[in-house]
């Protein structure tokens, strides 16, 4: 196959995987069949077949975050500034506004929102061609990092995770 071929042959599968899936089901015998022989699925059977795909990263570091709740202390305590943490929440307006939606947590409460900033911040999330997601979170404890990797499933909203490993630090 020519390089052309390959490429026409890769948007072509590219753009039959992203075709929403929807099974009709065939049910000659029901009485609710109607007339013509086809049954449309309801809306549970259709929403078990779809692939999620409106899942963002957010969403997967908030499924890890509430499974872990990773520390953020990474050897010796250090003291950390009121400016730092007003920076710290400012530059991040964004995840701010989100955690504050989804966390009983106000923008009044700053060094809570600086400590789950700077928790989100140690979970990387990596798509999956499967639609999973990979997850890596260090929880750093004042004496331990433990650096934890896993899968999360977007349809079960399962957190599985398949490595742990320990590394002591001075403290």
């Amino acid at each position: 196959m020519n390089r052309t071929g390959g490429i026409l042959l890769m948007v072509v599968a590219t753009i039959i995987l992203t075709i929403p899936v929807q099974t009709v089901y065939v049910v000659p015998d029901s009485p609710d069949t109607p007339t013509d022989g086809v049954h449309s699925p309801t809306e549970t059977e259709t929403a078990t077949e779809t692939p999620t795909s409106d899942v963002q990263p957010y969403d997967v570091k908030k499924a890890v975050q509430q499974e872990y709740d990773p520390g953020t202390c990474f050897g010796m305590p250090g003291m950390v500034t009121e400016d730092h943490v007003n920076e710290t929440i400012a530059d991040n307006d964004e995840l701010v506004e989100s955690l504050c939606n989804d966390y009983p947590v106000t923008k009044n409460d700053s060094h809570k929102l600086y400590t789950m900033i700077q928790q989100f911040g140690q979970i990387q999330v990596t798509e999956q061609s499967n639609g999973t997601y990979n997850f890596t979170v260090r929880d750093g404890e004042c004496c331990v990092i433990t650096t934890i990797r896993g899968v999360y499933n977007p349809v079960t909203g399962d957190v599985t995770e398949t490595t742990r490993t320990n590394e002591t630090v001075p403290c």
